[in-house]
Order: structure tokens, then sequence, then C-alpha cells
């Protein structure tokens, strides 16, 4: 479906950004792999410019993985959140790394504040900081959010902006690259 959408974009948009939260991330990750050209190594569409993710769980999601049996979990999740639950095994294999600059912005709460006690680290309810993670992100941003509404939060979408006009949240020199 993001392949169609994208796909069926009029000719006078020269430049794609794209930002997604939660699942949608794996879906756009899912896209790029699905949409590799070997021979110039490009993936997607050549307008894509740079992607946000917020809240991704780029390593999985313990949550999903202990409510893979809940009825609501399943009807709210769907089968993708069933692909995350219970066969992430297969399934992260078939997801790219973008080749375009990303940035990753996380909830986490500070030191003393409410978290989630089936997770371990920092989090933001649904998922930790450490399943947030993805080598080659050009910038990384943990902020006390909650994942559920993140994605409104003003500092997020100040954040998303400034990655997609600079290829930074903050500046340059406050830069938090996610490296091997």
């Amino acid at each position: 479906a993001l392949k169609s959408v994208i796909d069926n974009l009029d000719d006078k948009v020269t430049d794609l950004f794209v930002v997604a939260h939660s699942l949608g991330n794996i879906v756009t990750r899912r896209y790029l792999a699905d949409n590799h050209d070997p021979q110039t190594n490009r993936q997607g569409d050549p307008r894509l410019r740079r992607m946000v993710m917020i809240g991704p769980p780029n390593q999985g999601s313990k949550v999903a993985r202990l409510m893979k049996h809940s009825l609501l979990f399943n009807t709210i999740a769907g089968k993708s959140g069933a692909q995350l639950a219970a066969t992430w095994d297969k399934l992260e294999p078939t997801l790219a790394t973008p080749s375009i600059e990303f940035g990753i912005i996380a909830g986490g709460q500070q030191d003393g504040d409410w978290s989630n006690f089936v997770l371990q680290g920092k989090d933001d309810y649904t998922v930790s900081v450490e399943e947030t993670k993805l080598v080659g992100a050009t910038d990384s941003l943990v902020r006390p959010l909650l994942h559920s509404n993140m994605m409104t939060q003003q500092i997020v979408l100040d954040a998303t902006v400034s990655f997609f006009e600079n290829g930074y949240f903050i500046s340059e020199s406050e830069r938090k690259p996610i490296e091997k």
C-alpha cells in the first residue's frame, strides 16, 4: 500500500521525506527492502531524502511478544503486530536499514519517573530505547514521551522539521548517531 501511494504521487513532487510512528517504521523499512535497485543501490523512490522514525520497534518489541496471545492486542495491532510479536526472527531479515539519512526519536523517562516494569532501561511504556536503535541512524533523540501520543508532542514536531531541513534534531554539535 505504501508503494502504491508513493508511486501515484504527482510528478511535481520532487522531494519525499518520511516520518513514521511505531509499526509505520517497520512498514517503511519493508518497502525500502522490497524496492531496492541493485544497479544503483537505491532503495525506494529516488525522490526520498530523509526519514524520521518515532518510537520504532527496530529490534522487535518485548511488550508485543508478551501480549501476542491477547485478543485485544491482536485486534488493535493486527497482522503486522502479530509478525512483530511472534515471528520477529523471520520478519527482521526482510527489513532494510534505510540508505537515506534517518534519525530516531525515542521515548525514555527521566531517572525516577514512570516506567514499564517489563522493559529494561528507559522506555516510552511500549518500546524501550534499546529496541528503537538501528545502526546507521545519523542522529537520535531521547525525551520523556509516551508511545501513544509522542507523535503529537511539540518537541517531536520541531525535531522532525529540524531533521528534514538540516539532517539533525537539535544541532550539528549535538548530533548522536547510532554506530556499531
